[in-house]
């Protein structure tokens, strides 16, 4: 016998353009640094909590995708 299952939906909060904070604090735009591959910005986020990647443009280096949690951003502005 299967049932159905439901989860609740939990709106995200957004700014005035629409974008929304990962669990990081980042957004779409902002400019970061790495250790390794410099300054870049940031283009694209996906997942949620330690599972959060980062999609970053970096100047030297060209796009990478990033896990948070090993990344060590620091965000510029």
């Amino acid at each position: 016998m299967g049932g159905d299952v439901s989860r609740p939906y939990r709106a995200q909060d957004a700014d005035a353009n629409g974008d929304t904070p990962d669990d990081a604090g980042l957004r779409i735009g902002q400019a970061v640094r790495h250790a390794t591959f410099g300054e870049g910005i940031v283009l694209q986020s996906e997942g949620r909590g330690e599972r959060t990647r980062v999609q970053v443009n970096f100047a030297g280096a060209g796009a990478k995708w990033l896990m948070l949690a090993y990344a060590n951003l620091e965000v510029l502005r």
